[in-house]
């Protein structure tokens, strides 16, 4: 302990206490990190989520199967682990039964979740499938029974950075839900939404931003998430502090009829009338794709959300609801997956 005086002397005592505590905790990251590479290696979870069909057995220190823990449920010794384990018979089958929708039967990730929306099967937690969750089954290697650890790394709250596969920690924990044969075969079907993963930095964003300017001649929203080797929108909007700012370092101009104009509240629901004549239901990108349009956020800061935008549009209280969106918005999907599909075909 010292007097913080401001004094010379106090000045050096409060520097010095930095470094040591900087040191300190340098030195314990590297521990820390060690230890959770070893525990990985001997087949305990380290954190994070499980997917669907897969389940965390608590064990204590010789190894011994306590019981399996449930959603939200943690650990409450520091001499337990937990393992991996398969889950429910009745998932089981339905991983399986994923996988050979993929494989098999050719269809789309976003068309096995709507198929399964459709029939009523809930996720995990009981909630509704989804084109993330589809993806997580397919892509997991503890469908074939092995755990990967250290992919990636992320310090100091900074941007998550993929490690090269030389320093992952692979390790085999239980038996195999699918045959390694159908999770290759689905790796393969993969590669094409696998291509969209890369290391998010500036440089190689704006590169492939200028490439998809030079093939579209413009660029937008729509056209950014829709591009396979582009990062989405989001991620250009956080890097280049807006997307106008990424648009203006690919040298791209917004044209004037696309800027956010000063619309009348009565031009703005006019424009939401026509896209409902014309697709049968409201979506933002359906707004944000509308070049005669502003972008969605402009109905949000006019009207405070776009359900009052919708309301004041004509559409009732009882059609947004949850179900009922989903009800109307299962016409686009299939739409878009029909078009997908004769795009690959081409």
């Amino acid at each position: 302990m010292f007097e913080n005086d401001g004094s010379m002397v106090s000045s050096i005592l409060k520097n010095i206490k930095r470094v040591m505590a900087s040191e300190y905790s340098r030195e314990l990251s590297v521990k820390v990190f060690r230890a959770q590479l070893q525990q990985a290696r001997l087949g305990f979870k380290q954190g994070g989520l499980v997917p669907y069909g897969v389940r965390r057995l608590l064990v204590d220190k010789n190894g011994e199967p306590r019981f399996v823990l449930g959603s939200g449920e943690r650990k409450g010794l520091d001499t337990d682990r937990v393992q991996f384990i398969p889950g429910p018979p009745n998932e089981i089958m339905l991983v399986r039964r994923i996988f050979s929708m993929f494989v098999a039967e050719g269809q789309s990730m976003s068309g096995i979740s709507l198929r399964l929306k459709e029939e009523g099967v809930p996720s995990t937690n009981g909630d509704g499938w989804s084109f993330d969750r589809v993806r997580t089954v397919l892509r997991s290697e503890l469908m074939i029974g092995y755990y990967v650890y250290n992919r990636s790394t992320r310090q100091l709250g900074g941007l998550q950075k993929p490690n090269p596969p030389d320093q992952w920690v692979r390790t085999q924990v239980m038996e195999p839900i699918v045959s390694p044969q159908v999770f290759a075969k689905a790796q393969l079907g993969l590669a094409p939404y696998n291509s969209r993963r890369y290391t998010y930095e500036k440089s190689q964003m704006l590169k492939n931003l200028k490439r998809l300017f030079r093939e579209k001649k413009k660029l937008s929203l729509a056209i950014i998430n829709g591009c396979p080797y582009t990062a989405c929108s989001g991620c250009y909007a956080r890097h280049f502090g807006g997307l106008r700012g990424a648009y203006a370092a690919a040298g791209y101009e917004v044209p004037r009829e696309r800027k956010q104009r000063r619309c009348s509240d009565a031009e703005l629901l006019d424009g939401l009338r026509r896209l409902r004549a014309a697709h049968g239901y409201f979506a933002t990108t359906l707004i944000d794709a509308d070049s005669a349009l502003p972008m969605h956020r402009v109905f949000i800061n006019r009207f405070g959300s776009m359900k009052a935008a919708y309301l004041l549009a004509g559409t009732t209280e009882s059609e947004l609801t949850p179900a009922a969106r989903r009800r109307r918005l299962q016409g686009g999907i299939r739409h878009d997956i029909s078009r997908r599909r004769n795009e690959g075909n081409a």
